[in-house]
């Protein structure tokens, strides 16, 4: 999304933000679910 960010000498910079963004949306996910159940 944002070409001039991302170091083309680090390929894992992409992959690591991905897992990141995967892992605080997993987090929000969970969260929703809690306020939800209760």
């Amino acid at each position: 999304v944002y070409p001039e960010v991302r170091n083309p000498r680090n390929p894992w910079a992409c992959k690591e933000e991905i897992a990141l963004a995967d892992a605080i949306a997993a987090n929000i996910g969970r969260a929703e679910k809690k306020k939800n159940a209760g």
